[in-house]
């Protein structure tokens, strides 16, 4: 309100006449929070960069606390992180209107064979191409057999394609509960070609604890205690700073682990690994096309296209590093098996974002010209309506009327 207010004037006048400093600068900070609220992730992530190289002994510290399990050991912070994240995503995980998209079997299919099966296809590329480190070929592998985003994907589909914003919804929480299963097989079949050595069962073992379990915890919970549920809604935004500021626990931790590994690698090797995620994000674009050329009985709008689209170019980080923190130590370094993804998931938001603003530029254009339309065949048929002629004394009193109202000379 105070930013629209100071765009108008209090008083309606313009350029912020009317409004007091104190309302001027409330509305700035008001401004700033909602850019800091939109870009909190970006934000956290340079902060992880930067602290995690520059100064590695904390993170370093508190990633060296490790337990064993299955055999070989594991985080033991990263592991807590990992688990409140996907608690998290099982306390915001909605049943109720996503069964309303099952209307739509053919967008659905198209999903769930273009992220679990299509995409994590082209991890058998990055597998055996020698990038210059061994972590990054086997990172970039990793991110291909990941299922979809869990928030920010469904978050611009509900921006650029709002009416498939239910359906988002459905396939984000499908793949990333089927996606625990398929993903250790579809790996270890990725990486068979390679020197690592992936136990797929052990790591499907690991991943139920870390991801399934906690995202049925949460959900059960909510159902169990309506109070939760409420409670989760109302406070959707903290609980989504809390969860990123988690996730970037993790990313820091890995990082300040390989500090000193990462820093020796030369600029044209890490702005080749950029370079090559902004490559990948682009190759699963032009694979999920297909969904554009369906006609349309069989996708209901539009907008289910541009999601199916959007979903199945994007892979989760979260998933990302829960598997990193599961892998055997003899894989390599977790910090430079983790650049690949961060970079990944850091170019789909960025590219990604600019597409959707796009989108939603040109359904406003649509609605402007559909309106200017509709308004133009109203007033056609006005036109073409007969209008009784008024007695003179009629006409005269609507003119006095007019004249009394305008303030422009007649």
């Amino acid at each position: 309100k105070l930013q629209f207010l100071y765009f108008i004037g209090k008083g309606g006048g313009r350029g912020g006449q009317g409004m007091t400093d104190a309302q001027r600068e409330t509305s700035w900070v008001d401004t700033l929070k909602g850019h800091f609220i939109d870009q909190h992730l970006i934000v956290f992530l340079a902060i992880a960069f930067i602290w995690g190289l520059a100064w590695p002994k904390p993170g370093e510290k508190l990633g060296g606390y490790s337990f064993t399990f299955g055999g070989s050991e594991m985080g033991l912070v990263s592991s807590i992180n990992v688990i409140i994240i996907f608690f998290i995503s099982g306390l915001r995980l909605k049943t109720d209107d996503v069964l309303k998209a099952l209307k739509a079997p053919v967008p659905i299919l198209a999903s769930l064979l273009g992220i679990l099966v299509v995409t994590p296809a082209v991890g058998f590329l990055p597998a055996n191409i020698n990038m210059g480190v061994d972590e990054f070929s086997i990172g970039f592998a990793l991110f291909c057999c990941v299922p979809t985003t869990l928030t920010s994907g469904a978050a611009l589909v509900a921006q650029g394609a709002p009416h498939a914003a239910v359906f988002a919804l459905l396939i984000t929480m499908t793949t990333n509960l089927l996606g625990t299963v398929t993903v250790p097989f579809v790996l270890k079949l990725v990486l068979k070609d390679t020197k690592v050595s992936l136990n797929a069962v052990k790591l499907l073992l690991k991943l139920v604890i870390l991801i399934l379990v906690p995202s049925a915890a949460g959900k059960l919970l909510t159902v169990v205690i309506k109070k939760v549920a409420v409670l989760t809604k109302e406070y959707k935004l903290p609980l989504t700073i809390f969860s990123n500021a988690n996730l970037v626990m993790v990313v820091w931790m890995s990082l300040s682990k390989s500090q000193s590994t990462i820093t020796s690698q030369s600029a044209g090797t890490i702005f080749g690994a950029i370079g090559a995620a902004i490559c990948l994000h682009v190759m699963f674009w032009v694979i999920s096309c297909f969904i554009f050329f369906i006609p349309a009985p069989f996708v209901p709008h539009k907008d289910y296209a541009r999601a199916v689209w959007l979903l199945n170019s994007q892979k989760t980080l979260p998933v990302s590093l829960a598997i990193i923190n599961g892998f055997d130590p003899s894989v390599g370094q977790s910090g430079l098996l983790a650049l690949p993804c961060i970079f990944g998931h850091l170019s789909q938001l960025v590219i990604d974002s600019f597409v959707v603003n796009y989108w939603v530029s040109q359904d406003k254009k649509a609605a402007r010209l559909a309106e200017g339309d509709q308004e133009g065949e109203e007033m056609a048929e006005q036109e073409d309506e007969p209008s009784p002629s008024p007695a003179s004394g009629e006409l005269t009193v609507e003119l006095v009327e007019h004249d009394k109202q305008t303030t422009e000379p007649v």
